[in-house]
């Protein structure tokens, strides 16, 4: 069983209730995944600020890709969040050693 956890984004939120959530919850090598309503946080975030790019530069960020095309907010997307269809979805919770939604 892998050591990491996945944690599901499902609700839209600010930049700083992002921050405080991920370093309340969130441990070296987990994974952080977008889904639902909380694609639109993708949207707003500066992905190269120095302060996202520290917050997040030991965990693996990712999107449901249908999720983001539902919402057309595919294109503004950076290569720092890696996009993934249901069955990776399926995958990734299955090899995580808990699954955490906020």
């Amino acid at each position: 069983m892998s050591s990491f956890q996945l944690h599901l984004i499902q609700k839209s939120m600010t930049f700083a209730d992002f921050e405080i959530n991920f370093a309340r919850y969130t441990a070296l090598g987990d994974s952080i995944l977008f889904l639902n309503d909380s694609v639109f946080s993708l949207a707003s975030i500066d992905f190269h600020s120095d302060e996202f790019l520290k917050l997040t530069e030991n965990c693996h960020l990712l999107a449901l890709s249908d999720h983001l095309s539902a919402r057309n907010i595919r294109q503004n997307i950076t290569a720092s969040i890696q996009l993934i269809d249901y069955q990776q979805f399926v995958v990734c919770a299955a090899d995580a050693c808990k699954v955490i939604s906020w």
